[in-house]
């Protein structure tokens, strides 16, 4: 339902299960720089601390930047060349927003940031604090401004525009 193809998810993800009060789990996982994982199932959005960044150092003057893997796996479904024939990018997923001050360091050794963030509150602040610290960052959400991110670019699954009530008035003649 994500339209991640299973070979692109087979190369970044792996089945890991999880006990919770004696109960067996499992769920996809996204391994991060420190050994967690990021965890989705159909019921849960998760993690395996420790929670940080997952990087890939191509060695490269520019940089992918992503908020989630989801959005990730979805580029390189969108430009499978980027991964198998010109790996000329590095990447890094924020595995969230919350982790961005963690991705700096490396961010900081690109010449050029391609942001892929969400288009929300949380993916414009991302960017405005990159913005502030100077980083050579360029926005790339405005390419999918319609979707909420990547995944539903992909999908095609359009953002819905919240339908304001209107409040009925009276008027007097």
């Amino acid at each position: 339902e994500r339209a991640i193809p299973l070979e692109q998810a087979k190369r970044h993800l792996s089945t890991v299960y999880y006990n919770v009060k004696g109960r067996i789990y499992y769920a996809i996982g996204f391994k991060n720089d420190k050994g967690g994982f990021e965890l989705r199932n159909s019921q849960f959005k998760g993690c395996f601390p420790p929670k940080t960044i997952t990087t890939f150092d191509r060695g490269t003057s520019t940089c992918n930047l992503f908020e989630g893997f989801m959005d990730f796996l979805s580029y390189l479904t969108l430009y499978p060349m980027k991964e198998k024939d010109l790996p000329t990018e590095s990447a890094v997923v924020l595995n969230g927003t919350g982790n961005l001050k963690k991705a700096i360091p490396f961010l900081s050794k690109h010449t050029q940031i391609y942001a892929y963030l969400d288009n929300d509150e949380g993916g414009k602040e991302a960017l405005e604090k990159l913005q502030k610290l100077n980083l050579p960052v360029k926005d790339i959400s405005k390419r999918y401004a319609d979707f909420k991110d990547v995944n539903d670019y992909l999908c095609g699954k359009k953002m819905e525009i919240p339908q304001t009530k209107l409040k009925p008035i009276r008027l007097k003649f």
